[in-house]
């Protein structure tokens, strides 16, 4: 017998992959139904908007942020989820959860049996090993029968491993394609810039401003338009990146599109120092003006 202390660490529930319908088409989908008091400790079921979790209803099942997202399933709708006999059960949908991989529909005890007109059977347990060595708790669990399987959380996000790695080399691609545009129309623009003031450059240079005060004069508009420049990107990005990352996104992975400071401010500043470099670059030309070039 497992002592109290033991029993803390465990916690049963039903785990069942299963087929839901939706709008004509068949899916996979894992059916989790558990203790509504304990789901928090082993399996995060947090609100979109508040971060906090999500107590289960009684009367429907909470289904993933991303199956909202990607399918239009809102709150209120009813999703048709077979049984193993591949009976169809309405289950009303009551509220969505955020978790990042997967594709999971949540049920309580009182839920299952409205929806499937049966009690839920414990088929699984998740553990909280507590630093105890996982090799070790395995071989300790597939002693005690054959028919136990045992999966680690890092062994589970390894199928999402290669999802994720594919979108790091296309970000990889964009960032390097975004660089190789940016410097050429920086390039152009600035050179365009300084043609069209030649004239007025020279005049300058001949009423005796330095070749400081001249590159001073031209920056300062650089300056201003770079800055506007970035700021519509930003308001621009703000608007479109959310709207681009859930089309990306498959349904079985979800990527973080909450605002990131860090990553935005970086951004923005490696954009600014890139174009001071192509403009003080471009502009080292003044002191190649020909005076003569005024008649």
């Amino acid at each position: 017998m497992m002592s109290p202390q033991r029993m803390k660490r465990l916690w049963s529930l039903t785990y069942e992959a299963t087929i839901y319908d939706w709008n004509g088409r068949l899916d996979g989908v894992t059916l989790i139904c558990a203790n509504p008091e304990r789901i928090s400790e082993f399996y995060g079921i947090c609100d979109p908007k508040t971060g906090e979790d999500i107590p289960l209803p009684d009367d429907g099942i909470l289904i993933q942020k991303r199956m909202h997202e990607s399918y239009g399933m809102n709150i209120g709708d009813k999703l048709v989820v077979r049984d193993k006999g591949l009976k169809k059960h309405e289950a009303p949908i009551k509220g969505t959860f955020v978790n990042y991989v997967g594709r999971t529909i949540v049920f309580s005890p009182a839920a299952y049996k409205s929806v499937f007109g049966d009690v839920n059977k414990t088929n699984s347990y998740f553990i909280k090993l507590n630093g105890a060595d996982t090799k070790k708790v395995e071989e300790e669990l597939i002693a005690v029968s054959d028919n136990i399987s045992f999966t680690t959380s890092d062994e589970f996000m390894v199928k999402f491993d290669s999802a994720s790695k594919l979108y790091n080399i296309l970000v990889y691609i964009t960032t390097g394609i975004a660089i190789l545009i940016s410097f050429m129309i920086l390039t152009n623009l600035a050179n365009i810039y300084l043609t069209r003031k030649k004239t007025e450059l020279t005049v300058m240079r001949v009423n005796g401003f330095t070749i400081r005060e001249t590159k001073g004069y031209l920056s300062r508009e650089s300056i201003i338009t770079t800055a506007a420049g970035l700021l519509l990107g930003v308001t621009v990005g703000a608007i479109l990146t959310p709207l681009l990352i859930k089309g990306m996104q498959q349904p079985d992975l979800e990527f973080v599109k909450s605002f990131q400071p860090i990553a935005w401010g970086s951004a923005v500043g490696l954009e600014a120092l890139f174009s001071l470099i192509i403009n003080t670059l471009v502009y080292r030309k003044v002191k190649d003006l020909n005076l003569k070039d005024i008649a």
